[in-house]
């Protein structure tokens, strides 16, 4: 009868405890840059669907950003009532309109820099019934020749200069209306 353990038995048991620990602490590492994926990959979608209900409906559709609400929308554009923007219902929630809150759904991040058209000023994007990003002054539509850039910033509460903050940009690009994604 056999009273301990042998030195391989423990030296497995320890290998494997070690293999599991860093595994997880891998994963918890990882929560942080998977919220701020989550965010980003939402918000290209909205972008995207702002772009293929323009296509499909043959209309002007937009998206709408707020750095300092920390919100974005999707709406109908109409040049001959610039001043009106009718939110578009959202397909996942009806009858509810397609506004997101960025910090109520995903805590923890922010819109931290929006540069539509390469212009810290413009702070929408507009697609044409051909699915091509356009901006507008006063009503009259203008097409994008830069990239648009909306920057999501990931900084955990009470993070302080200690830590240092995750970016993603979702970017659109002029012409073609490609939605993608630049990790900082």
């Amino acid at each position: 009868m056999k009273k301990a353990f042998s030195i391989i038995e423990l030296t497995i048991v320890v290998v494997l405890l070690s293999v599991i620990s860093v595994s997880v602490y891998l994963s918890i590492g990882n929560t942080n840059s998977q919220i701020l994926d989550l965010a980003a990959t939402r918000m290209a979608a909205d972008i995207r669907y702002a772009q293929n209900l323009a296509i499909a409906r043959r209309g002007w559709y937009g998206v709408r950003f707020s750095s300092f609400f920390n919100f974005y929308y999707v709406y109908e554009f109409d040049s001959s009532q610039w001043w009106s923007e009718d939110v578009v219902i959202n397909p996942a929630n009806p009858p509810n309109p397609l506004q997101i809150e960025i910090d109520e759904i995903y805590d923890g991040v922010a819109i931290t820099d929006i540069r539509c058209n390469d212009s810290f000023f413009n702070y929408k994007l507009i697609f044409n019934p051909r699915g091509e990003p356009y901006g507008s002054i006063a009503g009259i539509p203008y097409q994008y020749t830069n990239d648009s850039i909306i920057t999501l910033t990931f900084a955990p509460a009470g993070c302080g200069s200690g830590c240092s903050p995750l970016d993603r940009e979702v970017r659109v690009a002029p012409y073609s209306g490609k939605v993608y994604f630049v990790y900082n």
